[in-house]
């Protein structure tokens, strides 16, 4: 259910969806091209901390994080209800216990404020409708010393950032691998 005041999206139709998991989100080139394990380790994530894995998918980011941050939790949050369902199936036959996943239908991010160490924003951030809304809301989940790693290969590395800093609610910090990183601003989020 969507509160009063953010955006609704829908997810891809699942034969949409099916031929994405198929083609890429399997692929098991995307997990040597991409190197999840490695983007992790660069971005410091630790054994306890909890991760927000943004537009999660088939959860190529959401596993080896589960694996890095063993006494954390991840959140793999997706819109799309097949990429629920296959978490779900991988975390049940892998034992990974500290994986929880949330189907969602807008921005609204259903954790308390200043939940999560890492965001990470892989290939999703063109689909979402409402960019500000959702980063309002991720930097409201976010630690104060947490970050966010966001990799959009469509996108400039400069539209991205400008994108992610527009209100003045991230800073950038650098590149890590294929993506940029960014800490939360000091400034309040506007209302």
């Amino acid at each position: 259910m969507v509160e009063e005041g953010y955006t609704k999206q829908k997810p891809m139709p699942n034969i949409a969806y099916k031929s994405m998991a198929y083609v890429w989100l399997n692929n098991p080139i995307r997990r040597m091209y991409e190197k999840p394990d490695r983007i992790l380790r660069k971005l410091g994530v630790e054994n306890q901390y909890r991760i927000l894995d943004y537009g999660c998918g088939s959860g190529l980011y959401t596993f080896p994080a589960a694996t890095i941050a063993h006494k954390g939790r991840i959140y793999a949050l997706d819109i799309q209800p097949l990429a629920i369902k296959e978490i779900e199936g991988k975390k049940k036959r892998q034992g990974q216990g500290n994986i929880e996943t949330i189907l969602t239908d807008s921005n609204q991010i259903p954790l308390p404020d200043d939940e999560v160490d890492v965001i990470i924003l892989s290939r999703v951030l063109r689909y979402i409708k409402n960019k500000t809304e959702a980063l309002k809301e991720m930097n409201r989940v976010m630690k104060p010393t947490g970050y966010l790693w966001v990799q959009q290969g469509n996108m400039t590395n400069g539209h991205i950032r400008s994108t992610v800093t527009s209100e003045g609610l991230f800073s950038f910090e650098g590149k890590i691998g294929s993506g940029s990183k960014f800490s939360k601003s000091s400034k309040s989020p506007p209302s």
